[in-house]
């Protein structure tokens, strides 16, 4: 197994101001002397949540480790957060996908399967990523460095629609700099086009952080463009489950349900998208 961080702006050579950090852990496990040499594995980039003011440990290492047992190489990123605004965090998500694709060959990975999953505000810039294709503010910030849209995108219960999202306003105020940034331009739920990835939602029902509306209206967005979208919603569950396993804090029997996202996206990601 590979296992090494990587801090994106030095590999990039990028200047970064001091509250900046692109911090890539690599989980990859290239084929052996059992496996066919010319074994390429699927990944994903995995985006945890914290509401833009820290990142998640609950929804990084643990859900790398999960997906790992399930055949996917893995890289979880550790993005800047506040005082840190749009396009930074958008951009960082990019050159995280850049360096995936660029070192495919020695990680094993098959860059044509490469997917992104998101927390919370994870999950927004997930879905950012996941429009990628059409943003030119973000394609001219990483000017030489080229714009990888992920293959496909899971969404776990994401802030993805401003509108709905009057409990998620911090989440809104620390990517655009206390509104600095136009909220037309990071409202996922808005910026969907055809160009958008197929993407894997879910969401519980009583989510009292980000109602579930976000995920019920990008799911609309979607099937209004015309893009591959599955969307699941638990009848409980607090917000911020994570794989809802002891592991990641859970313990109420109702959440733990919720757990079945794992393997409902993998086979989401298997059959429908052909990560196989």
């Amino acid at each position: 197994m590979i296992y090494g961080q990587v801090d994106l702006y030095d590999y990039f050579h990028r200047e970064k101001q001091p509250s900046q950090r692109a911090l890539l852990t690599v989980y990859a496990r290239p084929p052996h002397s059992e496996e066919s040499a010319d074994k390429r594995r699927p990944a994903l980039l995995i985006l945890p949540g914290g509401g833009y003011s820290f990142v998640s440990e609950r929804e990084r290492e643990p859900v790398a480790v999960e997906w790992l047992k399930r055949g996917f190489n893995c890289y979880t990123l550790q993005y800047s957060v506040r005082p840190q605004r749009y396009p930074v965090q958008l951009t960082e998500a990019a050159m995280a996908m850049a360096y995936v694709a660029a070192n495919a060959e020695q990680h094993g990975t098959d860059a044509s399967r490469v997917a992104a999953v998101g927390f919370s505000a994870g999950g927004h810039l997930c879905a950012m990523l996941s429009s990628l294709s059409v943003n030119d503010e973000v394609k001219r910030a990483l000017g030489d460095i080229p714009a990888v849209q992920p293959a496909a995108a899971l969404i776990c219960y994401g802030v993805l629609d401003y509108e709905n999202s009057a409990r998620t306003t911090d989440t809104f105020r620390n990517v655009t700099g206390n509104f600095g940034v136009e909220v037309k331009d990071v409202n996922p739920v808005k910026l969907v086009t055809a160009a958008t990835s197929p993407t894997f939602l879910w969401h519980t029902f009583n989510d009292e952080v980000v109602p579930v509306a976000n995920s019920i209206n990008y799911a609309s967005a979607l099937h209004k463009a015309g893009v591959s979208c599955e969307l699941h919603v638990f009848d409980e569950g607090a917000h911020g489950l994570s794989l809802a396993t002891e592991e990641t804090g859970c313990t109420s029997d109702k959440e733990k349900r919720c757990a079945a996202w794992v393997d409902l996206a993998c086979d989401w990601l298997r059959i429908n998208r052909g990560f196989r």
